[in-house]
């Protein structure tokens, strides 16, 4: 039992640790706009927020747990069997655990004025996704040893991955709020990627045979996916 926890908690943790090092400098320059942003966090300041965030990721998971539990009970008379394994994969796993880490980012982490680039609202928004891991990492403590090899290592990835998208299209948001320009769809754009990731990665789970190993080369392209938005963003130097 005590190697399963272990091999749950270290995954998330260990991330955790690495952007939580890397938050030792204050944020980048503040971009230009109608409405200046606020002075930067102190390093201190930064990574309490970043804690509080973390920790918010792991107790939401609560919630949206009760929420899953709902949906699948209001459902389960309603949704053909034959469809069953897709409305559970995107509609009450996917869309309800990353609405759950959304309300974090929009709620905790979009407000903060502080936070300059999409790059900085990313690495908050990560670990709120790292913390919601963690939690569904304990429960899969529970399971066999290779469902935890397997879950608890790329939930991890899934959920940083999913949370960074989240974050990043967050961050954009926020340089759109600066510029006067609603943001909302900034926002539909980063959940709506989220959520079809995730639903893609538990369908594939759900499946027999060999397609749940196509949750690797997902996760794969994922990570290539947000990897290119932030390095075009980095060209376009933080401009819409």
């Amino acid at each position: 039992m005590i190697i399963n926890i272990l091999l749950t908690v270290i995954p998330s943790l260990a991330l955790a640790v690495f952007f939580y090092r890397r938050l030792g400098h204050p944020f980048a320059p503040a971009v230009e706009g109608p409405s200046p942003a606020a002075p930067p966090d102190s390093p201190r300041r930064s990574r309490r927020l970043l804690a509080l965030v973390f920790l918010l990721g792991f107790f939401i998971v609560i919630p949206a747990g009760i929420a899953e539990l709902a949906v699948k009970n209001f459902s389960a008379a309603l949704i053909p069997p034959a469809l069953r394994p897709l409305w559970t994969a995107f509609v009450t796993v996917a869309m309800i655990e990353e609405g759950a880490k959304f309300l974090v980012i929009r709620l905790v982490v979009f407000p903060r004025k502080n936070l300059r680039l999409p790059r900085d609202t990313l690495i908050f928004a990560v670990c709120a996704g790292l913390g919601f891991a963690l939690f569904e990492n304990i429960i899969y403590s529970l399971d066999r040893r290779l469902t935890i090899l397997i879950r608890g290592f790329t939930a991890v990835i899934l959920h940083g991955i999913a949370s960074g998208l989240m974050g990043f299209f967050a961050g954009r948001a926020q340089e759109e709020a600066r510029r006067g320009r609603p943001p909302g769809k900034l926002f539909l754009r980063g959940y709506g990627t989220a959520c079809f990731i995730h639903g893609l990665y538990d369908y594939l789970l759900f499946l027999p045979g060999f397609f749940p190993f196509l949750t690797l080369p997902l996760l794969l392209l994922s990570g290539l996916f947000l990897r290119f938005l932030l390095r075009r963003q980095e060209r376009l130097g933080g401009a819409p």
